[in-house]
Formats: C-alpha cells, sequence, structure tokens
C-alpha cells in the first residue's frame, strides 16, 4: 500500500476511529474512500491470519463483503449496472460464507443496503447512514440508532429470477444516482421554503420505499440488531472533563450484569463484602450522578445498578446480621 499523506492519515483516523471532535463538513473524496477500503480489507486478511480458528468465519465473511463493496463500488459517480450485476451474480452462485454477503453504500439516499445469503432466502437490512438534523438537535443526552431498520427475506427463487434481478440493479443504481427532492430536508428563508443543503437526506427512498417493495414479495424477519448510542457534540462544545469516567461507570455496570449473582453467592454471610458493596454504590453514584445528569437513559441505567447492587448487599447482610429481618428495608 503507498505512503500515506497527513490528509489522508486524518481521513482515515476520522472515519474508523471516530474521534469526539470531527469534521463539520464532508471531507471524503473518491481515492480516499477507495484507499479507506483497501486498508479495511488489509487489515482485516492480517487479522485472519492471528485470529483463532473458531473465529474465521465470521473474518472470512467480512473480508467477502468489503471485496463485493470495492467491486460495486464506483466512487462519486454511484453504482454502475454492470458491477452491481457481478456482485449480485455472485451472491447468487455462492457457497461459501465469504461471499454470501454483499454491502451497497447508497450515498444519494443516504442509506445502506446489506444482503445477506441464507438457506433457501436471501435478507436484505437496510438502514440510515446519518441522522438528521431534526434527530440530533431534538434529542436529549444520547441520540440511539437501530441498525438494521428493517429486514426482510426474500426466497432465493425470486431473488434469482433474471426479472427481479434486473430490476433491483436498474433500482439500486437509480437510487445511488439520483436524490428524491421530497427526502430533501426544507429550510423557511425570506417566507419560502428551500432546500437544506446542509442538512442530511432522509433515506426514505431505501428504508421505506425500497423495503416495501421487498416485502411484497417476502416477509419481515428478525435479525441481530446493533444499537448505536452517539455522544452528541457540536464543534464549539469541549469533550466532557476525564474521558475515562463512561469507561469506569461501564466496568461497574458490565460486572454487575454478568458477575454479580454469582459473587453473592461466593460471599453470602461475609460483612466485609456489604462494607464493599457499600462504598462501591457511594462511589458509583457520585461519579455516574454528573455524568449522566444530562442522559435520561444512563440515569436510568444507574439507578437500576444501584438497586441490584443494594439488592445483593441485603442478601449478603441478613445472612451476617440475621437481627436485619426484623426492619423493614423501606423500599415498596
Amino acid at each position: 500500500m503507498p505512503t500515506l499523506g497527513d490528509d489522508m492519515i486524518d481521513y482515515l483516523f476520522h472515519h474508523v476511529f471516530l474521534p469526539p471532535k470531527l469534521p463539520d463538513q464532508h471531507d471524503g473524496s473518491g481515492p480516499k474512500e477507495e484507499r479507506l477500503i483497501e486498508l479495511v480489507l488489509v487489515s482485516l486478511r492480517l487479522f485472519l491470519e492471528q485470529s483463532h480458528t473458531d473465529h474465521r468465519t465470521a473474518i472470512k465473511a467480512a473480508i467477502g463483503m468489503m471485496a463485493n463493496l470495492k467491486s460495486a463500488w464506483n466512487g462519486p459517480e454511484g453504482l454502475q449496472e454492470v458491477d452491481t450485476q457481478r456482485v449480485l451474480q455472485r451472491l447468487c452462485h455462492s457457497e461459501m460464507p465469504e461471499a454470501s454477503v454483499v454491502a451497497f453504500h447508497i450515498e444519494a439516499q443516504n442509506a445502506g443496503v446489506i444482503l445477506r445469503k441464507t438457506t433457501g432466502s436471501v435478507v436484505f437490512e437496510v438502514f440510515e447512514l446519518s441522522p438528521t438534523n431534526v434527530s440530533v438537535n431534538s434529542t436529549r443526552g444520547r441520540l440511539v440508532r437501530q441498525f438494521p431498520a428493517t429486514a426482510i427475506a426474500v426466497p432465493s427463487g425470486c431473488f434469482e429470477n433474471s426479472n427481479f434481478q434486473s430490476v433491483l440493479i436498474k433500482t439500486l443504481v437509480n437510487m445511488s444516482h439520483q436524490t428524491e427532492k421530497s427526502m430533501k430536508p426544507k429550510a423557511k428563508k425570506a417566507k419560502h421554503f428551500h432546500d437544506e443543503d446542509r442538512d442530511t437526506i432522509h433515506p426514505g427512498v431505501v428504508t421505506e420505499l425500497l423495503a416495501g417493495f421487498l416485502l411484497g414479495l417476502g416477509e419481515q424477519v428478525d435479525v441481530p440488531v446493533v444499537f448505536s448510542a452517539d455522544s452528541l457534540l457540536s464543534i464549539s462544545t469541549p469533550p466532557p472533563p476525564k474521558e475515562y469516567v463512561p469507561f469506569h461507570l461501564a466496568l461497574v455496570e458490565s460486572w454487575v450484569a454478568t458477575n454479580l449473582d454469582t459473587w453473592v453467592v461466593n460471599q453470602i454471610g461475609d460483612e466485609r463484602a456489604c462494607f464493599g458493596l457499600s462504598r462501591l454504590i457511594r462511589n458509583y453514584h457520585s461519579i455516574g450522578r454528573p455524568w449522566y445528569a444530562s442522559r435520561p437513559e444512563g440515569a436510568s441505567r444507574m439507578h437500576l445498578v444501584i438497586l441490584k447492587l443494594w439488592i445483593a448487599a441485603d442478601k449478603i447482610g441478613l445472612r451476617a446480621f440475621p437481627i436485619l429481618w426484623d426492619y423493614e428495608p423501606e423500599i415498596p
């Protein structure tokens, strides 16, 4: 791979690691996006060589998806029919996991489409890429997003039909080139509404129109969902102090969710465990309270964690101090 310049390194850093402070405008270009895809492919192949055999099927599938994305990708010009057809045909005839996933970046619609070949069907997963200004500005705390938005399974026989393939290819190509005017956000200026170019496109052409077309041929299915809880920072907003704070809170929350019950069984009757839980509750609350002040979902999670820790201390304390059975906990 050629030597990377400072501008390219900044681009990769922004799009791979997603630091708190990101550019306030589009910073991509055809060569940069191509280099990003190549970097991910090279990294996955190196990772495959070092990985355990139990993980190689998933890594090979990721490599295949990125290779298919690169084959169908044509930079700022969007998808092309010949390349898209070749990738879909490869999906139809694939027998190996590494060739059974295809991803399309529908940039003009601010959307992504992932196709997964399964037994007897092909599953379409559609989702929004960047949130709209309305979603960002109306959210208090973290903006929670779901990927994919919808998943629809189309029978393999229908998917492999030449007429279906022709319509699907033309639809994907057109969507990648043309922005539907009604999906552009509007802003009122001088008593008239104009297209707001600084806002992101609503992905409804993909997440609603295409999904509705596919739903008429298949059925909606449940797939593993990824939730993204993004902190919303403007360019003028300084990063929150003590960047390590969320990681410390997450460690406590993860430990409570996965290990607390087992730990309590091993500590029953040990009064020192009660004192330790008391300190943990006070420290967790003193750190979490200011951090979650503007994050309603985080505050709710904090109160649940504290309640679970209190219940654990109560179970241990009742065995260590039997006299506590004579007193009400004063918690309804």
